[in-house]
């Protein structure tokens, strides 16, 4: 499982650090330099608020061995 979400971060940062410049130099094209860092604030929060939007799921095979291995340990 670890795999699979090294991976995913992978992605999610390269697509992040390819698109993020490439946004946030369009919104001062259209806009004002005087304007860069409320766009970098805005930003920030949307980021917090994906970051915060994000759970993890335990699936049913995962559970058991949990509950093998605590089973395990108590004995």
């Amino acid at each position: 499982m670890l795999g699979t979400y090294t991976g995913i971060f992978a992605v999610a940062q390269a697509i992040g650090s390819s698109f993020g410049p490439a946004a946030l130099g369009g919104l001062v094209d259209l806009t004002d330099w005087g304007l860069l860092m409320a766009f970098i604030a805005g930003f920030a929060v949307i980021g917090l608020l994906l970051t915060f939007g994000v759970r993890r799921e335990i699936s049913e095979s995962q559970a058991a061995e949990k509950a093998y291995l605590d089973a395990a340990r108590v004995e």
